[in-house]
């Protein structure tokens, strides 16, 4: 997948799959995403030649009380995952401060969610947030 650049006219507000970069600053914002028992892409997207320092949090908009798993890949190599327990009323501890990863250079980052107690289909969300420098 290509990176997604953004005019410095268009708006720099914007949900979807890919990567997008303002300046030495990236960001990925899924949307909303319904996430049931299958593995699901939650943002996918190649870097150029630079490096991103990246911190990715999951946002859960239903508090089920259900598991669910949170992975990362590096070219296709799972190098990251996070296991999440929600209650009633919040998403567990180690949602709030998410994962911070190197995404080195010509590198495609997936990031995919997955209910693993229930096919029940929930709402969740990913933020990914980060610097870009040169390689």
């Amino acid at each position: 997948m290509a990176e997604a650049s953004v005019a410095s006219d268009a708006s720099t507000a914007a949900v979807g799959k890919l990567i997008r970069y303002v300046g030495e600053f990236c960001y990925g914002y899924s949307g909303s995403l319904t996430i049931n028992n299958v593995e699901q892409t939650m943002l996918e997207s190649s870097t150029g030649n630079f490096l991103l320092f990246v911190n990715i949090q999951f946002g859960n908009l239903n508090h089920t009380g259900q598991d669910f798993l949170f992975q990362v890949y590096l070219n296709d190599l799972l190098v990251a995952g996070l296991p999440a327990k929600t209650d009633a009323t919040q998403a567990s501890t180690s949602m709030e401060s998410g994962l911070s990863i190197i995404i080195p250079p010509f590198t495609t980052i997936k990031v995919t969610g997955q209910n693993k107690e229930s096919s029940t289909a929930k709402d969740w969300t990913t933020n990914l947030t980060g610097r870009v420098y040169d390689a």
